[in-house]
């Protein structure tokens, strides 16, 4: 499921502003926050604290193929 967030990240076109992944969060640089949460993730493979992190590229994910983010 990695190799295709991956995938999938490096084929997106990205928005050049702040975007809301939820009521609470706002994504002000979408490159950096898919590339730390990324490194996140792999170097912390299978520990459950960083499955967050893991949820937070698939909701964005969902948002970017559904174009229901709302860019500020």
């Amino acid at each position: 499921e990695l190799t295709e967030l991956e995938t999938f990240f490096k084929a997106a076109t990205l928005p050049p502003g702040p975007v809301m992944l939820n009521e609470c969060m706002t994504i002000t640089d979408c490159f950096r926050f898919i590339h730390s949460h990324f490194a996140s993730v792999k170097t912390n493979n299978g520990n459950k604290i960083f499955l967050p992190h893991h949820e937070r590229l698939k909701t964005l994910k969902l948002l970017f193929e559904n174009n229901k983010y709302l860019q500020l």
